[in-house]
């Protein structure tokens, strides 16, 4: 299965500073993470896209591997390209809003917009 995440150049730059940092200063996973408060497992799935980092994990990284920001500032290009993975995206697409009656299926479409009942 393909990593969510690896057709996102923002995110793929995040896990290559965070494996080239990790290994740079001689620590591994399990050090990392104990240092930063998150678990070696996490730590893989990062460098591996198969999760995200997030701003809250890049304002630890900076300071616990003198980063100087590095990895702040590419958490925040996150946010400015609003990229989601294919799977979420198809998940998010296929919710029904709860108590509609609208007989949609896109989670929150126009016509659902002005409450949950409403005639159409």
């Amino acid at each position: 299965m393909p990593a969510p995440y690896e057709n996102d150049p923002d995110r793929r730059q995040f896990a290559r500073l965070l494996k080239w940092f990790r290994e740079t200063r001689g620590l591994s996973r399990e050090e990392l993470g104990a240092v930063i408060g998150f678990s070696a497992a996490t730590i893989k799935s990062v460098e591996l896209l198969h999760r995200s980092g997030t701003l809250y994990m890049a304002k630890r990284l900076d300071p616990a591997l003198n980063a100087g920001g590095a990895f702040e500032y590419q958490a925040n290009q996150f946010k400015k390209d609003g990229y989601s993975p294919p799977s979420v995206r198809s998940r998010i697409t296929r919710v029904r809003r709860p108590n509609s009656t609208c007989s949609s299926t896109l989670s929150f479409p126009a016509c659902c917009r002005r409450g949950p009942t409403h005639e159409r």
